[in-house]
């Protein structure tokens, strides 16, 4: 936890330096803009802005792509609460106050009160991530070749009973196919 305290400072001097801020503020404006058509989303939000990336530094690109991840989280609201069509279905909640909301000419206040909450909720885990992580590490740094061979059966078997509804055999097998795609050699 010593480690982590220290070298906070010089974290921060990463984030405010000139180069750094900049990418933070324009990756929040483009992942609020690519949040906001639906469909988009944060994730394809990063992969359209990947490419942006490359003459960067890695700190400074894992800021930027980080920025537009969180914009887009914000932004897959705004047409969530403006048009009633979710983002991403991270956003699928807002329809039900948002949208209502907008319907009585208090869109403004939506969209403020969206910011606000995504706001303090990022905040939030940024900071439970900083305290806990230290916690953590040593215990994922245990996790081993059999650790993680369950976690995959878990997975697969969370397929079966989820995904499947009633065909628990339709299930095994869509995850264990998805399982064989993903561990085939690419030639």
């Amino acid at each position: 936890m010593a480690s982590v305290v220290s070298a906070l400072p010089e974290a921060l001097s990463i984030v405010f330096s000139w180069p750094a801020f900049g990418l933070l503020v324009a990756g929040v404006v483009f992942g609020i803009t690519l949040g906001a058509i639906p469909g988009i989303g944060s994730v394809i939000g990063m992969a359209v802005t990947l490419p942006l990336t490359l003459p960067l530094s890695g700190a400074e690109a894992l800021i930027f792509l980080t920025a537009v991840y969180s914009g887009a989280m914000y932004g897959s609201s705004v047409a969530a609460i403006l048009i009633n069509v979710p983002g991403t279905p991270a956003s699928a909640a807002s329809i039900y106050d948002g949208y209502p909301l907008t319907k009585q000419g208090k869109a403004k206040d939506a969209l403020a009160i969206s910011a606000t909450s995504s706001a303090l909720g990022g905040t939030t885990t940024m900071v439970a991530l900083f305290v806990i992580t230290p916690l953590v590490s040593s215990i994922v740094l245990l996790f081993g070749t059999p650790h993680i061979f369950l976690v995959t059966i878990l997975g697969i078997i969370m397929i079966a009973v989820i995904a499947a509804q009633g065909s628990t055999i339709k299930g095994v097998l869509s995850g264990a196919f998805g399982l064989l795609i993903m561990t085939a050699p690419s030639y």
